[in-house]
């Protein structure tokens, strides 16, 4: 077997001729890597921003499990740049005190050995470039991004942080177009000192991919072909954009007409939760609506809290149109209720006879072609809305309180105040 091969996983000590002399202990990487966001060199100087655990780790670590020093406790942080998304890596190793353990003293070669090993694994998925020491991630701090390629597709403002309402920028950028991937991202002049890695957007796009690794379980690198395009939400912070998440689309050719599909999804942890998610979606939602040559859109495989989004966004697009009204979202009375259930010339189907009473005088295939029309949702997700709508209909307002004994943040969820929400 190919030792080069850039998609082997190792596992750290797998060998029986373990170079380390001292025990190991099998534990759940997820636990043990931090990520950290810098916008400026003072984020990492003063370390002044957070710190984010990944969601997923098995793109990197073999059923994300990682090997550790019995004895010592390891933290994995990863700092990156939110311009040019620049890595540095460093591992910490701190002794843990224990009565009933006799510490072994851990050697430098050792200690060189063991976090070799660990960065070796966190590029098992190759970063374009390579890591950064921790000289040239401060010096690259320093350098702005004063501009990318593509269009706006939508400005708006939000409230990203202490800075109050900024305003955001979703750039459409079109792989079939050469000249966005490769031009030079210093086109400003007084951008004297360029990025030594990142000559283009070919470059940075590869780069932002590495990150998805750790949010999406099946994340991949996509062809940078003329059918996807990128959207790139940016917000102007100090001297330089900052790149807030990264959105892929593809356009499927069909007939009579296209199918656009939403693909990759991401907004970074730190700008998780303020909205920006159904932002971007309803800009990307309201470009495909307008195209006359795309007929549909759809989502790869998309995550619960995606599900969740999606539904939230179709809902608001049928109020703002008109197709739905606010109270048909209101449970009904339990004499209506009852009305249906006993109507001997009901369907079978009791949550469509439930769903149809927010459209009166309507037949089930006028309702679904005007939620096409409006959302262009594929038939299998207005068939969801329908079931949503119903259930809006017959659940009751509010809903039982969720109770979660859930202490720390998990994949797909976000635990704050007592409260349970989905993210």
């Amino acid at each position: 077997m190919d030792d080069t091969n850039p998609n082997k996983r190792v596992k750290l000590n797998e060998e029986p001729n373990s170079q380390l002399s001292i025990p190991i202990k099998i534990d759940n990487v997820l636990n043990k890597i931090l990520l950290h966001p810098c916008e400026t060199l003072s984020d990492f100087i003063e370390n002044k921003v957070g710190s984010y655990s990944p969601y997923y780790a098995h793109h990197f670590f073999h059923n994300e499990e990682i090997a550790l020093l019995d004895g010592y406790n390891t933290l994995i942080h990863i700092y990156f740049s939110c311009n040019w998304f620049d890595v540095y890596v460093e591992v910490d190793l701190t002794p843990i005190k224990s009565k009933s353990k006799e510490h072994i003293e851990l050697s430098e070669e050792d200690k060189n050995y063991y976090i070799e090993n660990i960065i070796k694994q966190l590029k098992t998925i190759p970063l374009e470039g390579g890591f950064c020491s921790k000289e040239e991630f401060m010096e690259r701090l320093k350098i702005p991004l004063l501009w990318v390629p593509g269009t706006s597709a939508g400005i708006f403002k939000a409230g990203l942080g202490d800075e109050g309402l900024e305003e955001v920028d979703l750039r459409k950028i079109d792989l079939s177009e050469t000249e966005n991937l490769t031009s030079c991202l210093n086109k400003e002049p007084n951008n004297s000192k360029p990025h030594p890695d990142v000559k283009n957007f070919q470059i940075l796009h590869r780069r932002i991919e590495w990150f998805l690794h750790w949010y999406i379980e099946s994340a991949s690198s996509i062809d940078q072909e003329d059918r996807w395009a990128v959207w790139l939400p940016t917000v102007k912070r100090e001297q330089s954009l900052i790149i807030l998440g990264l959105i892929t689309t593809y356009l499927f050719f069909s007939i009579p007409k296209s199918r656009i599909r939403i693909s990759q999804v991401l907004i970074f942890p730190q700008y998780q939760g303020k909205g920006l998610g159904c932002s971007f979606l309803d800009i990307i939602y309201s470009f495909a609506i307008k195209d006359e040559d795309i007929m549909e859109i759809t989502v790869e495989d998309p995550a619960l809290s995606m599900m969740q989004l999606r539904d939230i966004l179709t809902i608001e697009i049928l109020l703002r149109n008109h197709v739905i009204k606010k109270n048909s979202l209101k449970p009904l009375k339990t004499d209506e209720l009852l009305k249906i259930l006993q109507n001997p010339n009901g369907s079978v189907n009791i949550l469509k006879d439930v769903a149809m009473t927010c459209f009166p005088s309507q037949t089930w295939e006028e309702v679904k072609e005007k939620i096409h029309k409006y959302t262009k949702e594929s038939p299998r997700q207005i068939a969801r809305l329908l079931v949503l709508i119903s259930f809006f209909r017959y659940l009751p307002n509010p809903l039982p309180k969720i109770e979660s004994n859930i202490e720390d943040e998990i994949r797909g969820f976000r635990v704050r105040k007592g409260k349970l929400k989905i993210i």
